[in-house]
């Protein structure tokens, strides 16, 4: 869509939605697992979520 002055103007209409149909939209993505990092984990130098992810692709849990 063009608007005056020459401004372009782009939208869709697309929605994302849950496999169960509920939308994410004004809500946001829901995390499968919760992580809450202990105070060692915030200040140590590894990635404490990204080993927490890793933990759960290898083990499932």
């Amino acid at each position: 869509m063009t608007l005056p002055g020459a401004y372009q103007f782009n939208f869709t209409g697309n929605g994302i939605f849950y496999p169960d149909g509920r939308e994410t939209q004004r809500i946001g993505i829901i995390p499968d697992i919760s992580f809450k990092p202990s105070v060692e984990d915030l200040i140590g130098e590894e990635d404490a979520q990204l080993q927490r992810a890793i933990k759960y692709i290898r083990e499932g849990k």
